[in-house]
């Protein structure tokens, strides 16, 4: 696909998996709070029961994981994001300037974005 032909498709692609994203990023803050109230309720029936200490020292660290990692999860979306319309901006600039830029300085560009997406890629994947 030429560039001329393939910049409004893929400017629609790319809007639409930052929409997607989003709605990951939204999951997963729900997922978090959600979390934190679970361990927070097991906490508090623990108390009630006058059994605190020893199911918090249970309870604790998983919370604690949990939340690590479903904060990881929400900071890979952000991020991913941005490298989507990182992806989006950079195409639309090389489309906006087809006509004036050097094979070798869109070789250079490409590259350089190529490592950003995979970047990317790998904080998603974790």
């Amino acid at each position: 696909m030429r560039l001329p032909w393939g910049n409004a498709p893929l400017q629609r692609v790319l809007g639409d998996m930052v929409t997607l994203v989003n709605a990951y990023k939204i999951s997963f803050e729900i997922e978090r709070a959600d979390a934190k109230r679970y361990f927070r309720n097991l906490e508090s029936a623990a108390r009630y029961q006058g059994k605190q200490i020893p199911v918090a020292k249970r309870i604790w660290p998983c919370g604690v994981e949990r939340d690590i990692q479903l904060k990881d999860r929400v900071d890979a979306a952000n991020q991913y994001r941005k490298a989507l319309q990182k992806i989006g901006e950079a195409h639309q600039k090389l489309y906006d300037n087809r006509e004036r830029i050097s094979n070798a300085e869109v070789q250079r560009q490409l590259g350089q974005y190529s490592k950003k997406i995979y970047a990317a890629y790998k904080t998603v994947r974790g």
